[in-house]
């Protein structure tokens, strides 16, 4: 057997084993090969179909000399054709549904013949059907974008979830531009755009408005699909109503900030008695100048410039003082306002440390804060107010900790690498056991006694991170001490670093 006769019977082999459906016709749509599949479809040999039509084995004249003229039609252009076609037993009443590649071709003879490559889709169809069903009961829309032709097409339920009639839709992406809310359109297009660039996964709740200008709230999620350079070509996914989602989340994040609020009026309660000590301190030590001065003045009716400096130069250091705990705690007030702002950490850690140092060294705590890793300014995406309440709350778990420590050091440490900040308060006191420390960051859990603690501190931590697209890790041993370890991606960075007094 020679070369061309193995690849002969391999091709026979093929042709008599495939599953699909493969079929010649001439240009009357007669048979003039056919593959064992459609010959079992038909309850018959492929033997017995050459020379005979459609008709002669469905019964169905019409769809019968529909299948020749589009077969016709297709050798006339001379070019290959993909359709999706049904095909009908009048006998038993089966309907099939099949996607055709009709090849058009000239035989040896010169005759107009084609080839169909038929691949039997019913079960498949069905399938789609179920799952359209179901997603409509759901409420449940699908879509399919052609991004090179800038198309869409919708399922029915798709129409519901936007409130619009399948008339009144062109398809167009302009049409689906127009319904999504003004204000939030070039949010919207901006993911769209950053899901074809790869950067992020489509997932996102944006504002409609209907023909009626009724506002709806739809989530959305997509995929993309991209040709084999990487260039997105389609993209597919589903819409459904979200106002009940929406509302919930409102609702919740109503509840996150009167949660915010009531941590905030408790950490005021328990600084209001040291800062008031703070204050108290350099204005007594400025009241106390002031007398001196006046004294010195009424006895001797003159000071020396020298003197009258130094002194001066001390009450300017008291009220340097007051100004610096006064601006502490009007950063602190601001955290009822949802504001992001570029923020240095490390300035906010020293508004905090201004605020409650007196009031921690007083109960013996030092702070150690090491900036050896954080040599140029760093800033991040935060409230100021909320990001000091995170510290303060930080400090004030890390002191409780300490209350039984004879040696009372709380560390911080900045330090930034590969577009991350990263913030660790360290404190050498009790730890925490291993049996709590998966719920140590639940709302309203506490180890304190009652009415010495709400429960909110590290649960308003922790949402607080997570809300600047930040991170956080808990490392605790019992009797050693406790490491709280924070993360967020830097955004900007200067330059370089201000020298104090420059």
């Amino acid at each position: 057997m020679d070369k061309l006769d193995e690849e002969k019977e391999l091709l026979e082999r093929i042709f008599n084993q495939t599953i699909d459906i493969i079929i010649v016709k001439d240009w009357n749509g007669k048979f003039v090969k056919c593959s064992p599949s459609l010959a079992h479809l038909y309850n018959t040999t492929p033997e017995e179909m050459v020379g005979k039509d459609d008709f002669d084995f469905t019964g169905n004249k019409e769809q019968a000399e529909f299948f020749k003229k589009n077969a016709q039609a297709i050798m006339e252009k001379g070019q290959r054709e993909i359709v999706i076609e049904e095909s009908t037993n009048t006998e038993n009443g089966e309907v099939r549904q099949f996607r055709s590649i009709k090849t058009p071709f000239i035989n040896h003879r010169g005759e107009k013949q084609i080839i169909v490559v038929a691949q039997d889709i019913t079960d498949i169809i069905k399938l789609q059907n179920e799952h359209q069903f179901i997603l409509k009961a759901m409420k449940v829309g699908t879509w399919s974008w052609d991004v090179v032709n800038d198309k869409l097409e919708w399922s029915d339920a798709n129409y519901e979830v936007f409130g619009i009639d399948k008339k009144d839709f062109s398809g167009a992406f302009d049409a689906w531009e127009k319904m999504v809310h003004p204000e939030y359109l070039k949010t919207v297009k901006l993911e769209l755009q950053q899901a074809l660039d790869g950067v992020r996964v489509f997932n996102t709740t944006f504002p409609i408005l209907t023909p009626e200008k009724e506002l709806r709230y739809i989530g959305g999620k997509g995929e993309v699909y991209r040709d084999q350079a990487g260039k997105p070509i389609k993209m597919i996914g589903v819409n459904w109503d979200k106002i009940v989602e929406h509302l919930n989340f409102l609702e919740n994040e109503e509840r996150k900030k009167i949660l915010h609020h009531q941590a905030k009026l408790a950490s005021i309660g328990q600084l209001a008695a040291g800062v008031g000590h703070e204050i108290n301190n350099p204005l007594a030590i400025a009241d106390g100048i002031v007398s001196i001065l006046k004294s010195n003045l009424l006895k001797a009716g003159t000071i020396e410039i020298e003197t009258l400096l130094t002194q001066l130069e001390k009450v300017t250091k008291a009220h340097q003082r007051i100004v610096k705990i006064v601006q502490g705690l009007k950063s602190f007030s601001r955290s009822d306002t949802e504001e992001l702002e570029l923020i240095d950490p490390l300035e906010t850690i020293n508004e905090t440390l201004n605020m409650i140092s007196d009031l921690y060294k007083n109960a013996g705590i030092e702070f150690l804060l090491d900036t050896t890793n954080y040599l140029k300014p760093v800033f991040i995406y935060a409230n100021k107010g909320l990001l000091q309440q995170v510290f303060l709350n930080l400090f004030s778990n890390a002191k409780q900790a300490l209350s039984r420590s004879k040696d009372k050091k709380i560390e911080i440490t900045l330090e930034e690498k590969k577009q991350e900040i990263f913030i660790r308060v360290k404190d050498n006191g009790s730890g925490i056991p291993e049996e709590i420390k998966d719920r140590i960051f639940d709302p309203f859990f506490t180890t304190k006694d009652l009415n010495e603690g709400t429960g909110l501190g590290l649960s308003i931590v922790y949402s607080t991170v997570k809300e600047f697209k930040g991170k956080i890790i808990l490392k605790s041993d019992v009797n050693i001490g406790t490491c709280f370890e924070l993360s967020f991606p830097v955004v900007y960075q200067q330059k370089e670093r201000q020298q104090e007094g420059a």
